[in-house]
């Protein structure tokens, strides 16, 4: 029993990720080698320790956060992307050429026009994402679904070329932070440990 008791306590105080440190946690009953210890004390200890782990915030967990201007956007939850605080998906790409940009990489878009103009269309999407080309940003709406369209051009930041056929496809409109939580321009990204 002793070996438990003490193996809980060496859990506690350095058991760092835990939201619950030893500092946080009394320990009503201490035990002596060689003398009798009641089951009624070592339980008293285990409920001290349970209290402690589950008042402990939920929240305590430190996350790596993006900052545009100073202020989070979102909050990483892979290596490929993070989460805007109203639940958009963006994936992130370190712009090599330039050495100093870190943004959403570009796409091309389809159009149901012969000039690259108007709602513009993707084959692979998923609702609740942001995409980027030509330095504006577009989102799917989490409620969308895809639409059967026949499309005549495809483009993409550099050229609009002729592309015809038919098929579903996803529409994606203009970003609004509002809907999105992303901002229409990423000026000053850094990131931070929250």
């Amino acid at each position: 029993m002793k070996k438990i008791v003490a193996m809980l306590a060496v859990c506690l105080s350095v058991a760092d990720p835990w939201p619950v440190h030893a500092e946080d946690l009394s320990v009503p009953h201490t035990f002596a080698a060689g003398t009798p210890i009641k089951s009624a004390e070592v339980n008293e200890n285990f409920a001290q320790a349970y209290q402690a782990i589950n008042k402990a915030p939920s929240n305590d967990w430190r996350v790596i956060v993006i900052r545009n201007d100073g202020k989070t956007i979102g909050k990483f939850i892979s290596e490929w992307g993070f989460i805007t605080k109203k639940g958009y998906f963006a994936s992130l790409e370190y712009d090599f050429t330039r050495g100093d940009k870190v943004g959403i990489p570009p796409t091309g878009f389809f159009y149901t026009t012969s000039d690259c103009t108007g709602h513009p269309y993707v084959i692979h999407g998923v609702p609740g994402t942001i995409k980027h080309m030509a330095d504006k940003y577009y989102y799917f709406p989490v409620d969308r679904t895809p639409e059967f369209i026949s499309y005549l051009t495809y483009g993409d930041a550099h050229s609009c070329q002729s592309m015809v056929g038919s098929r579903y496809m996803m529409r994606i409109l203009p970003n609004d932070p509002e809907i999105t939580g992303f901002p229409d321009a990423l000026t000053d990204v850094t990131f931070a440990i929250e």
